[in-house]
């Protein structure tokens, strides 16, 4: 197992809790998963209430905790990560103990040490050559069309996208492409390895900017529940009915706002739960060694992959308008003002941008330069350019935009493939914790340089946030063409 897949498993089988491997994983009707003791002991400590610490208002009675179901994926996952030598083969001798050697001379059989010192003690069968039998060869499959020949499916063929033998390969697939079935076989894995991590990276990345907006949810609401009651606290006789409806509608709000934000999470959950059943079904393929079954596993793998990057793509990303209590300070001189208040979504209006995307100059090329672009600016952004095809140009110079206005841009690039993005020295707000050694090396080596060009890579979420933080920060041109985004880039 390649030190990524591992890494790739390890955040499976991981509680999120005590940040063990699970033990008796539980799945809650959310479908997140914990320890059974983790749950158990957070709900004693909440008065006999579980509440989902993923924070998606999934709340539980503490005595149903025994009832919900074992992650029957989590666990077999997780036994297959902890015993990974379960299908050791027993010796061919004796059919008892577990083979330790493979006979990679005349035998062509797996032996425990007894046997094979029984055997390879004497005459020509000491000098035969021994192997671990973690290092037995795989058993190649023969070829249907020249069994008779001892022809073994050992080349690919990259135009009829199938296994030949040395004799199809000079006859049948004469002049086509190929190349040995072991090298496709690993690249092949590769490939649906770096497929996992990107749909993971991404479903990650969505959750932990979901968690973070709820946060957000939370402090507002509470901040502006303080403004409510300080403010009209010296005056409670005459505004005590309007305090009640001032915070039942700031609470609505939240509620409706956590339930689409909750909403949200979910679909990204369910994705996480079909990931973790397609790392499973890897896992497996890979841990028998069997090339045949990871080339039968390829079409299932490249679709889910494939239907998973066309539904995160299609869950754009969420953008949400601050509410205040703007009117709150006029309680202290008109007590008849108090019936106005309520609670309102923050007025907003970028009359500069609106009269720049009305009076586009030659209605091909989109300038923003020197912009302070928030959320919702690039909201309106996106959505001129995904709708607006004759636009073919788009600068941005010296703006400042945040992570997620970075990915609404990067949404509509994605749809509006003629596109040329011009970008330079942008600041993206809040920086990127996230590193790639790669990538920084590839700026450093090209900090001086007019145009730095990213081809044919995927480049993740947090990827594009070390392009906008470091690089556009210097005055570089950034090519973005032929380069492969992943989801909220």
């Amino acid at each position: 197992m390649t030190t990524n897949l591992t890494a790739l498993v390890e955040n499976v089988i991981t509680c999120p809790i005590c940040l063990k491997h699970f033990d008796q994983p539980r799945m809650l009707p959310c479908s997140h998963t914990f320890c059974f003791q983790c749950i158990q002991q957070m709900a004693t400590d909440n008065h006999g209430v579980l509440e989902c610490p993923k924070r998606d208002g999934m709340k539980i009675e503490g005595n149903d905790i025994g009832d919900l179901p074992l992650n029957e994926t989590v666990r077999d996952l997780l036994q297959l990560f902890e015993n990974p030598n379960s299908n050791i083969p027993l010796c061919d001798r004796c059919e008892t103990n577990e083979a330790e050697h493979w006979c990679d001379s005349d035998c062509k059989h797996c032996f425990c040490t007894k046997c094979w010192n029984t055997i390879h003690e004497v005459g020509q069968y000491q000098h035969h050559k021994k192997l671990s039998v973690k290092d037995k060869p795989l058993e190649v499959p023969r070829c249907g069309e020249h069994n008779d020949e001892d022809q073994t499916l050992k080349y690919w063929c990259e135009l009829c996208s199938k296994e030949m033998c040395g004799n199809c390969q000079q006859f049948k697939h004469k002049d086509h492409k190929f190349v040995l079935v072991t090298e496709y076989v690993k690249s092949l894995g590769e490939k649906t390895e770096n497929g996992l991590q990107g749909v993971q990276s991404c479903v990650n990345y969505r959750s932990d900017r979901v968690d973070k907006m709820l946060t957000e949810i939370e402090e507002e609401s509470q901040d502006n529940q303080l403004k409510v009651t300080t403010a009209i606290a010296s005056i409670r006789q005459v505004i005590d009915e309007q305090e009640r409806i001032l915070l039942e509608s700031v609470r609505k709000t939240e509620k409706d706002e956590r339930k689409k934000v909750e909403d949200y999470k979910r679909s990204l959950q369910g994705e996480q739960q079909n990931l973790i059943g397609q790392i499973l079904k890897f896992v497996v393929v890979c841990h028998d060694k069997n090339p045949k079954k990871l080339l039968d596993a390829k079409k299932p793998f490249e679709d889910y992959i494939k239907a998973t990057d066309t539904k995160l793509l299609e869950l754009k990303p969420l953008t949400r308008t601050k509410k205040h209590l703007p009117d709150l300070d006029a309680l202290k001189n008109m007590e008849t003002e108090i019936r106005k208040i309520k609670l309102e979504a923050l007025k907003y209006d970028n009359e500069k941008l609106r009269q720049l995307i009305a009076c586009i100059p030659d209605k091909s090329t989109f300038n923003l330069s020197n912009l302070k672009l928030t959320d919702l600016d690039m909201e309106i952004v996106a959505k001129e350019l995904e709708i607006n095809t004759s636009l073919t140009k788009l600068r941005l110079f010296m703006n400042q935009i945040s992570d997620i206005g970075a990915q609404h841009l990067a949404d509509a690039l994605r749809t509006n493939t003629k596109m040329e993005p011009q970008i330079r020295k942008i600041n993206v707000t809040p920086p990127p914790i996230y590193s790639n050694p790669q990538l920084t090396e590839l700026i450093t080596n090209n900090v001086n340089s007019t145009n730095v060009n990213f081809p044919s890579k995927n480049l993740t979420d947090q990827d594009m946030e070390i392009v906008a933080n470091e690089l556009l920060q210097v005055n570089q041109v950034i090519i973005l063409s032929n380069s492969n985004y992943k989801h909220d880039t």
